[in-house]
């Protein structure tokens, strides 16, 4: 009897070309799991490169600002209150992870320019999705501060007047949004996001803006 005509060793020969085969599929999905993995890398890091980078406006305005005290002490601010002012908006939420976390770094700012006549630092609360109950918003709004024992203005936007107007000039953005303004009223910097960092690089724009005179 041929040893090809043994239904043993036909047996063994398929279940050396299933184990083969099976090998080759998993050499295969190892493949292209790594593939998919290093293209996924890729394009996290074109983002974080795109998403917070700053971006630098020409002679680009907001054409409103009306904010009204929410928190902290605020008080009501339009677009004349700030002429001849550097400013800083943050646009921010208390259901925001990387709001939460930019926060403290944003009274620190407030902190560190506080003594500079020509500075103004707006830290706008916003309500998920645009939607806004004064009331809850800023109950959640003072809550967050307490918990983190911030002290700093806060303002509510009623109506998404000033979203509006800052969609409108730098287009819309995700949250946190921070945008640098100049003593001319000219957006000179918009940030979107959050990075560990990210406010030392603020604070330089500031100073340099403010140095400007």
């Amino acid at each position: 009897m041929n040893d090809s005509d043994n239904p043993a060793n036909e047996d063994m020969n398929t279940d050396v070309e299933n184990e083969r085969f099976q090998k080759a599929q998993r050499l295969q999905r190892h493949s292209d799991w790594s593939n998919w993995s290093v293209l996924a890398v890729i394009i996290l890091c074109f983002f974080v490169v795109i998403w917070f980078r700053p971006i630098r406006q020409q002679d680009t305005r907001l054409s409103e600002l009306e904010l009204q005290p929410l928190a902290g002490g605020a008080s009501p601010v339009s677009l004349a209150d700030l002429t001849g002012r550097v400013v800083l908006i943050n646009l921010w939420g208390t259901w925001c992870p990387p709001c939460r976390q930019e926060l403290p770094h944003m009274a620190d700012l407030q902190r560190s320019f506080k003594d500079h006549a020509g500075f103004r630092l707006l830290a706008v609360s916003c309500g998920r999705n645009g939607n806004e109950d004064l009331p809850t918003l800023q109950r959640n709004t003072e809550e967050l501060l307490s918990q983190q024992n911030i002290h700093l203005p806060v303002y509510a936007d009623p109506g998404g007047i000033t979203r509006a107007a800052i969609a409108n000039a730098v287009g819309k953005r995700g949250y946190p949004t921070t945008l640098l303004i100049d003593r001319s009223g000219n957006i000179r910097h918009v940030w979107t996001g959050y990075r560990p960092g990210l406010e030392d690089e603020i604070s330089q724009y500031v100073r340099q803006l403010l140095q400007e005179g």
